[in-house]
């Protein structure tokens, strides 16, 4: 796990140009909330960064995966199960691509937002009332 942006409170997880809108979610949060987003890239996914996960999910109370895949064999689901595998505190949320065709052509910002993918989700994803 590559550490983008230190924080304390909980953490986004994620890889890729996607990054972006969690620094943008970091910065909202910890203007209304108070507190600190940190902000970690799994920059391989195979092989995955098992142990560095269990670091993460040791370290915050709260885990947000944020990937431009489908849900199906993604990053988010491998958190889970990492999660469930080591009985973690930790709250998981995920917020990645639909399972299902979108019949929407577009800018890469109108098809996020056709999957759920935005500033708005993000942010009810890091609540602690999802």
């Amino acid at each position: 796990m590559r550490c983008i942006k230190s924080g304390s409170d909980l953490c986004i997880l994620g890889y890729g140009p996607i990054l972006s809108l969690a620094w943008e979610a970091a910065r909202h949060y910890e203007a209304k909330q108070g507190g600190s987003v940190a902000i970690y890239s799994a920059h391989t996914v195979k092989p995955l960064d098992t142990v560095g996960i269990g670091r993460l999910l040791n370290q915050f109370r709260r885990v947000v995966v944020l990937e431009e895949h489908s849900s199906v064999h993604s990053l988010g689901g491998q958190v889970k199960q990492l999660a469930w595998d080591a009985r973690s505190g930790s709250t998981i949320g995920t917020l990645s691509l639909q399972d299902e065709f979108i019949h929407l052509y577009g800018s890469r910002d109108d098809l996020l937002r056709a999957h759920g993918i935005t500033l708005e989700s993000l942010l009810a994803c890091m609540s602690d009332n999802p």
